[in-house]
């Protein structure tokens, strides 16, 4: 199935932004829910259909497509795509060669899509991704923000060509070149619009002006789904059965054991019938409290639709406690009617706690007992296996294989699977049956945050308000085992104890669920039985990621604690440790919990020595990424010298984004076990992306701790610097009080050091402190002060720094000529050092002054050259230029652009929770999202 750049503009129109059903698919996806939708639906494919559903003909709208996404089947809406015709319809396409997409919603969806020509739109419950299948075509639908960058993206581009063409700096072939690119990208901006909808509106009376102005034929597109046209069938639909010719016709009432329909014969021969065999129905009942699980019961219904000739084996896999029985049997009750010749249930103890894993013979020959042959029975495990496949041939029964231990023990069990269904689980992979037969793997984890209250609910009751379960399930993980342990524990209390019941389960989870009389409901031991199944090396990396803080590990991080990729692959193969992204992996919490259990039995020396081990090697890396992202700031561990180049920056900065948790908890886990040293400078690594990247809260939690330690260890340089850090993130947050009393312990602690480049660092951030409260002479002092000490011990970074300081507040003091001076300086200083940052910080200022002093296009040309390097390096700053720009060219009175910028400040601004999101909300007022 080819993968086209856009759909068409027609289908893009149906699916605007603003419109009801575009809007739906997109709180879908927003929640994490799974769905189907089918753009119209002619009278001739509803024979496709699997069930017909339910017809309903309401009006389409956001909250109408997001309850559809809670039922399983498909929505079929009308034909104008106003109105829902069906939902809950389960679509019966026949295979097509649409089999590349992943995963089953979207297996049927493009099969639909390519057997009758009408779009369907599919949105993925685990990728949270929307498709649209068109004919062969698939369509990946951006989110809004991912539309709006694009469209930003290709606006800005298609400004520079038009200020370029329009100052005459290109011509002859560029001239014509850059023609050629703005038609590309007013064709490409064309369909964008479309998509975004009317709250774009203003975009394409700017690109209309644009292209008129380069003397381009370009005008918006007015397509709409009124126009669609379907596509021709890239597959024929099935035709139904041809109809029995001629006029023979026999009737038949009553009873009898033989039965012959013909409508003419020789000699038929009808001889004495055998005994029927029993027809076996060997379920166990079904979980009396289950819940949620639609995504995979669907794709179980897919892998197995009829126990005819679509029969395969499914394997149902998850970690230990997921709930992979709960549902095995939930959907072979929900399927037993589909298989008339019996349903054969075998559990196969592989992670069992009183019993060894079930001998394949034994079990084959107690089923071919359960089939009504107690004579003859074969006595090795070949013949026992071919006499159980020769009953098995031509029924269709489904064989449910409960807590498998491996292929070796599953494989003599399959019977004829042109007939028969087969339904295994397993808490390790099977590569090996995968090969032999094929199998469909259907994984589950945890339940989602409404499946596990709803759980609770069921469990438990009434008894308990919604925000009291809701903290329950968070408690547990939403692991489904937990969840049921707890619900049966908890419904024993009466209701004036269960807050206690919370109190305690918050104190220690696994304490909490083991041990117990009932041990199947002990989440230890449930857990002892997978890690007993592992050899002593694949043991001590479990320990060992016991130790480790964070949620993730990446392969890097496995490397440099010499743990081989294999071992984590093994570890994920027998689901007790789960994929996160390409290189990462990731411990479900609670057995993070019992693998942290289990390092205890390295001894505390051996303990303490491993969990240094971690700390150190993420310390090193963090603190060699640090200094390559401001290569200018002050550290007490080391120095750096030398131009960095932007991509290591870019890389530096994107292994904080992926290890920042991992970090954080390494902090909180050192200063636990009393490594005071490497819970501080652990603490202080991150400084320099604290600064650019702007994660206060993470940020406040690291330093809050770091600060702590140092205190506790007599570091006061230590505590001095993360105090100071401390009253920068509170600065930038708009918490000037609390940004003050860290500023003055940190500029007590530096002096009482004797530390002058630490105090020259707090006056700084002092001045830009009272800068910000309207204290422009306090911010002076303050400001002259640390440029006193900078020139002392000779920083040239600092100068710059405190330069273009002081022309901010010169300027806030009406003193533009002197403001103008002094970050001229800055902006001279930065260029000779290098730094882009300071540089784009400087030129920003530089641009506000001359905005003041009424030079407006000097001061947006100068914001656009700060613009520029902040989109690459410095999002946070970015802000400031939009705001800054915005309001010149409100000066200016360009108020179209002066909204774009001030949306695109807002944007950023609300992003990071900076409170002058608020103000510039209450300035664009009920537009800050068009």
């Amino acid at each position: 199935m080819a993968d086209h750049p856009e759909p068409p503009s027609e289908v893009r129109a149906a699916l605007a932004f603003g419109r009801p059903l575009r809007d739906g698919l997109e709180l879908v996806r927003a929640n994490r829910r799974g769905t189907m939708v089918v753009l119209g639906c002619d009278v001739e494919h509803e024979r496709l259909f699997g069930n017909g559903g339910r017809e309903i003909d309401e009006a389409v709208t956001a909250e109408k497509i997001h309850r559809a996404a809670q039922n399983d089947g498909a929505t079929i809406l009308s034909a104008d795509l106003e109105r829902i015709a069906r939902e809950g319809v389960f679509l019966g396409p026949r295979a097509t060669r649409s089999t590349d997409t992943g995963g089953t919603r979207h297996f049927i969806a493009a099969s639909w899509a390519e057997q009758t020509g009408r779009p369907v739109v599919a949105v993925s419950e685990e990728r949270r991704t929307v498709t649209l299948y068109l004919g062969t075509d698939r369509h990946l639908l951006r989110t809004d923000a991912e539309l709006r960058s694009e469209i930003d993206d290709a606006m800005n581009a298609l400004r520079e060509i038009r200020r370029l063409l329009r100052d005459s700096r290109v011509s002859g072939p560029a001239e014509q070149a850059g023609l050629g690119d703005a038609r590309a990208l007013l064709d490409e901006l064309g369909g964008h619009l479309i998509e975004q909808g009317a709250r774009r509106r203003g975009l394409s009376i700017e690109c209309s002006a644009i292209a008129m102005g380069l003397g381009l034929d370009w005008t918006p597109s007015s397509a709409s789904w009124e126009t669609f046209i379907p596509l021709p069938p890239a597959v024929p639909a099935e035709e139904p059965p041809p109809a029995v010719r001629g006029d023979t016709r026999n009737d038949f009432s009553g009873e009898a054991d033989t039965v012959v329909q013909v409508g003419s014969a020789g000699q038929i021969h009808i001889h004495g019938r055998r005994d029927r065999p029993p027809l076996p129905q060997q379920l166990p009942p079904a979980p009396a409290h289950f819940t949620g699980r639609e995504e995979e019961l669907a794709e179980l219904d897919a892998i197995m639709p009829t126990g005819g000739a679509d029969a395969k084996v499914g394997l149902v896999l998850g970690g230990p406690g997921a709930g992979k029985t709960a549902l095995a049997l939930r959907y072979a009750h929900r399927v037993r009617d589909r298989f008339p010749d019996g349903v054969l249930y075998i559990d196969l103890r592989g992670f069992d706690m009183s019993s060894p894993p079930a001998d394949p013979a034994e079990v084959l020959g107690g089923l071919l007992r359960d089939l009504g042959l107690a004579e003859s029975v074969p006595t090795d495990l070949d013949g026992l296996t071919r006499r159980y496949r020769s009953e098995l041939y031509g029924r269709r029964c489904l064989i449910v294989l409960d807590n498998a231990l491996d292929s070796d023990q599953v494989s003599p069990l399959l019977p004829d699977l042109s007939t028969c269904a087969v339904l295994v689980t397993c808490r390790n992979t099977m590569p090996g049956l995968s090969m032999d037969v094929g199998v469909h793997e259907v994984g589950i984890g945890d339940l989602s945050p409404e499946s596990a209250v709803d759980l609770l609910r069921k469990i438990i009751g009434g008894r308990l308000p919604l925000p009291d379960l809701g903290r329950i399930a968070k408690l547990c993980a939403f692991h489904p085992l937990a969840l049921c342990i707890v619900g049966a524990r908890g419904r024993a209390f009466a209701p004036n104890d269960l807050d206690y019941f919370i109190d305690d389960l918050g104190r220690g989870r696994l304490g909490l669920f083991g041990p117990s009389r009932d041990r199947k409901s002990s989440l230890r031991e449930v857990f002892a039985l997978s890690y007993r199944g592992l050899s002593s090396r694949q043991q001590w990396v479990f320990r060992i990621l016991g130790l480790h803080p964070g949620p993730t590990v990446s392969s890097e991080t496995a490397t440099m604690l010499h743990l081989d990729h294999g071992e984590l692959l093994w570890l994920c193969e027998s689901h007790l440790l789960e994929r996160s992204g390409k290189d990462r992996h990731r411990f479900h919490d609670l057995l993070h919990e019992y693998a942290g259990e289990r390092a205890m039995e390295m001894g505390p020396s051996g303990r303490q020595a491993e969990l240094r081990r971690i700390l150190l090697a993420y310390l090193e890396r963090a603190e060699a990424r640090d200094a390559v992202i401001d290569p200018w700031r002050p550290r007490i561990s080391r120095r750096f010298s030398g131009r960095v180049e932007q991509r290591e920056r870019a890389e530096a900065e994107a292994w904080f984004d992926e290890e920042l948790e991992n970090l954080a908890a390494a902090v909180q886990s050192a200063h636990r076990e009393g490594e005071r040293e490497l819970a501080w400078r652990l603490a202080l690594a991150p400084s320099s992306y604290f600064f650019g990247r702007k994660p206060w809260a993470t940020w406040i939690r690291m330093q809050e701790t770091g600060a702590a330690a140092a205190r506790e260890q007599g570091e006061a340089s230590a505590e001095a610097w993360l105090c100071d850090g401390l009253g920068v993130a509170y600065r930038e947050r708009g918490s000037h009080t609390e940004a003050l009393r860290y500023f003055y312990e940190a500029l007590a602690l530096f002096q009482g050091e004797r530390e002058q480049e630490g105090e020259a660092e707090v006056r700084l951030h002092l001045a830009q402190t009272y800068r910000e409260t309207g204290e422009p002479e306090r911010a002076l002092r303050e400001a002259k002060d640390a440029r006193e000490l900078f020139l002392r011990f000779g920083s040239e970074h600092g100068q710059a720094r405190v330069s273009n300081l002081l022309g901010g507040i010169h300027a806030a003091m009406g003193d533009l000529s002197e403001a103008m001076g002094c970050t001229r300086e800055a902006v001279s200083l930065f260029d000779v050092l290098g730094d882009e940052h300071g540089h784009a910080w400087a030129v920003n200022n530089l641009a506000l002054i001359l905005a003041k002093t009424g030079r407006h296009e000097e001061a947006i040309d100068a914001f656009h050259r700060a613009r520029v390097v902040r989109e690459r390096i410095d999002p946070y700053g970015l802000a400031f230029t939009h705001k800054g720009l915005g309001d010149t060219l409100v000066a200016a009175d360009r108020p179209n652009e002066a909204r774009h910028h001030h949306r695109e400040a807002w944007r950023i601004f609300d992003g990071l929770g900076d409170p002058r999101a608020v103000e510039l909300r209450s300035l664009l007022g009920d537009v800050v999202e068009d």
